[in-house]
């Protein structure tokens, strides 16, 4: 199974991906929400309240603090450096926790697009990154399968 999603989707994305284990075998988020005292006041006070009122609310919701689930999940993201709805700041800061833990994950920037890119060859290449992305995490994750089933079948024995 695969997960996509942009903005908030991109952080259900991840939130998904770190609460199963092993249960999607790539997932792609795009300028994904990380940290809602990062985000714009109206949403997240909407949701969650005043950050000084709600912190546990606020931990409870940040990506930042499950980056540990994350470690050995196979993800890629993308960002562009211009994004003025969700800053770069946020996969900044999921960046320097998922090196902090050595996770594997992969990274696509866009220096100087926004949340949405305008330029056509960003565009192509956004496309492209994300088929061949999804190509190759689901080709591996086939060829893999097979194994698995052999070892479950000789642990019955």
């Amino acid at each position: 199974m695969v997960l996509y999603g942009k903005a908030f989707g991109g952080y259900v994305s991840l939130k998904m991906l770190a609460a199963t284990e092993n249960l999607f075998q790539c997932t792609a988020a795009v300028a994904p929400i990380t940290d809602f005292r990062l985000y714009s006041a109206a949403f997240s006070e909407r949701f969650l309240g005043l950050p000084a009122k709600e912190e546990h609310a606020y931990s409870t919701a940040s990506l930042l603090e499950e980056v540990n689930k994350l470690k050995d999940e196979n993800f890629l993201i993308l960002h562009g450096t211009a994004d003025a709805r969700v800053h770069f700041q946020h996969s900044a800061e999921l960046l320097s926790r998922l090196v902090k833990v050595e996770a594997n994950y992969s990274l696509q920037l866009y220096p100087d697009e926004g949340h949405t890119l305008r330029a056509p060859r960003s565009i192509q290449h956004l496309q492209r990154t994300l088929v061949n992305y999804l190509h190759s995490c689901l080709q591996n994750s086939y060829l893999l399968q097979p194994e698995e089933e052999e070892e479950e079948e000789e642990e019955d024995y």
